[in-house]
């Protein structure tokens, strides 16, 4: 049996084996929306846990590894940017068509979004105090270019904090465009010396030098297998071992929290990003492979969680910041303050990324994938 791919929507794959029939993966979306949750919990537990709020650190010892969904979304997006566009690469007449889908996945949200908790910050005491001055560093914000934590942001993206995050995706994208573009690849690279001077991107190789970048690689790895079809015997084994591994590095990291405190950095440490890298590269390799042999798992708010995940991921730091100030300003406080606000915040980040994903995201693409059609 033959499948082809299309994308249902800018968060999703779907596979079908005839034009009629085109399941969708699943399974894909609703690990990506676990993904996504799991960096929510990572975020509102350490917001409880800071002393200007309430200083109650009990969550955070057992949410800290939920700052790995990052891990898994850049091991997702090598798999699926590799895997949906394998066959365009060389072909410099695709690359248009390429480049706006990636362009009307990532940007109009992105770009929404932040004019929207822009504007908002400016009613927030002391919020826009923090917010670029500079012409340049405002058009790397908005274009998404690799900018220096230690100067902006403390994670190299103002304003949306967690933005650092879609720097590596549109690098990763543009690399892809020269793998496209063939000889037209000349003038991209091109353009890219001029934008790196005019923009003034020293920090750029120094970014690219991190090991995020290797994640999307294992991406790549597990599209070139799964597009190979020799190891669909190894998809079960891959999923229980993904599985199982990464189950084991959460509980590893949960201990290590609690004995070594909040100065243990997921994301400073090489060998828990790779090693969360690797489990994902194989639990993704072995759903894709089963759901491609003809497994289903049942779809549900999983799935939809999935397709509002990258919403979710967007909205949920500036959610936390106002849900915290205002249980604040309402007099909780207390493990059972921070209890009330713990769930009332997660239950708030939901709803407002589902609404936002029907009100705002679904239109905006429908938009950019009638543009694509013509």
């Amino acid at each position: 049996m033959t499948y082809t791919i299309r994308t249902r929507d800018p968060q999703s794959l779907e596979f079908s084996s005839t034009p009629t029939s085109r399941p969708a993966l699943t399974s894909v979306q609703i690990s990506r929306g676990i993904a996504a949750l799991a960096i929510v919990l990572f975020h509102l537990s350490g917001a409880i846990a800071a002393p200007k709020y309430f200083g109650q650190p009990l969550f955070s010892y057992y949410f800290q590894a939920g700052s790995a969904g990052v891990n898994f979304f850049f091991v997702l997006s090598g798999f699926i940017i590799t895997y949906v566009h394998f066959s365009d690469i060389g072909k410099p007449s695709r690359l248009y068509l390429y480049i706006l889908k990636r362009c009307s996945r990532i940007y109009p949200p992105y770009l929404v979004i932040l004019v929207s908790v822009s504007v908002i910050a400016l009613y927030v005491p002391g919020a826009s105090e923090s917010f670029p001055k500079e012409i340049s560093v405002i058009a790397k914000t908005l274009l998404l270019f690799p900018q220096d934590p230690a100067v902006v942001g403390g994670t190299g993206a103002p304003i949306i904090v967690v933005a650092w995050s879609l720097q590596y995706e549109v690098v990763f994208y543009l690399f892809f465009a020269i793998l496209i573009g063939g000889w037209m690849s000349v003038a991209l690279i091109g353009a890219a010396v001029v934008g790196y001077w005019a923009l003034d991107l020293h920090f750029t190789i120094a970014f690219l030098n991190g090991y995020f970048i290797t994640l999307f690689g294992l991406g790549v790895i597990v599209a070139l297998l799964v597009r190979a079809r020799y190891f669909k015997p190894a998809a079960a084994p891959a999923v229980v071992l993904g599985a199982g591994g990464m189950t084991l590095m959460v509980m590893l990291v949960s201990v290590s929290e609690f004995f070594s405190g909040p100065e243990f950095d997921l994301h400073k440490d090489p060998g828990g990003i790779l090693a969360f890298g690797l489990f994902s590269s194989l639990l993704i390799f072995g759903l894709v492979s089963r759901e491609l042999a003809g497994w289903r798992p049942v779809s549900g708010a999983g799935e939809l969680l999935g397709d509002a995940s990258y919403v979710l991921y967007l909205t949920h730091f500036p959610v936390i910041s106002v849900m915290c100030k205002l249980a604040k300003k309402a007099g909780l406080s207390g493990f059972a303050g921070a209890t009330i606000t713990w769930l009332l915040t997660l239950a708030v980040c939901i709803f407002v990324a589902i609404l936002f994903h029907f009100v705002v995201e679904k239109p905006l693409h429908a938009i950019f994938r009638v543009k694509a059609k013509t």
